[in-house]
């Protein structure tokens, strides 16, 4: 839910506010109406705090848990090892064998 809060409403607000902001202070902004400066200015801010707020909070869970390059390297890579139980592992093998790699150290 909130990657989908960020995706479809702080992302967008940025955009917005940041084209009105950039279009009223170069006086192309008649459309506006009514709409006063300073209230572009604080929505502005207010979206670009929430995204720091989001990147903020997306460092402190990355350094939470497990060491850093452990976070990190799946991100990079794509690929992860995790801990399967027999029923997963089941379905996964009679789904789609070809996503499955099997360490051969295990019994």
């Amino acid at each position: 839910m909130t990657y989908l809060l960020v995706k479809i409403v702080i992302f967008p607000a940025i955009w917005i506010s940041g084209i009105a902001y950039l279009l009223v202070s170069i006086g192309q902004g008649d459309f506006l109406g009514p709409i006063d400066m300073a209230f572009i200015a604080l929505f502005h801010t207010v979206a670009a705090i929430a995204v720091i707020v989001f990147i903020i909070a997306h460092i402190y869970l990355l350094t939470t848990g497990h060491s850093f390059i452990e976070h990190v390297r799946p991100m990079i890579t794509g690929n992860d090892e995790v801990e399967l139980t027999v029923e997963e592992l089941a379905v996964i093998m009679s789904d789609e064998p070809q996503k499955l790699k099997v360490d051969s150290s295990d019994p």
